[in-house]
Formats: structure tokens, C-alpha cells, sequence
């Protein structure tokens, strides 16, 4: 969420994408997320970016090196 606070036209896309595929009115639900091309995008582009695999083989490593 912060990634697109940080890029302003990349949200706006994103708004923009949201609001002619679903609307403002509407709800984004699973059926709709599959017309979100862009949205989708940016989700797999944080997950590779920040994975949580990462974190947790980190944490998982200093618990078995700590006396």
C-alpha cells in the first residue's frame, strides 16, 4: 500500500481501472478481480518484491541460533 502512495500515476491507474471495470458504487469481489488486469499486477509485483518467505526463514533462523 505505501509502494502506491509512493507512485501517484500508478494509483491513479489503478482508481481508474477500478472505476471502469466495476464502478464506484460496487464492491470489488472475486468474480471482479479477475477483470483487474492492472490491480493484479501491482499485487504480484509487492508479492515479489516483498515476500514473506524471506521474513519468515529469517525469524525461523535467529530463533535457532539464539542461546
Amino acid at each position: 500500500m505505501s509502494n502506491l502512495l509512493s507512485h501517484p500515476k500508478v494509483l491513479k491507474k489503478a482508481q481508474a481501472e477500478i472505476d471502469t471495470e466495476i464502478g464506484q458504487e460496487n464492491l470489488i469481489d472475486e468474480p471482479n478481480v479477475l477483470k483487474l488486469k492492472y490491480l493484479q499486477s501491482i499485487i504480484l509485483e509487492a508479492q515479489r518484491l516483498y515476500t514473506l518467505q524471506s521474513h519468515f526463514y529469517f525469524h525461523m533462523c535467529h530463533l535457532m541460533i539464539a542461546p
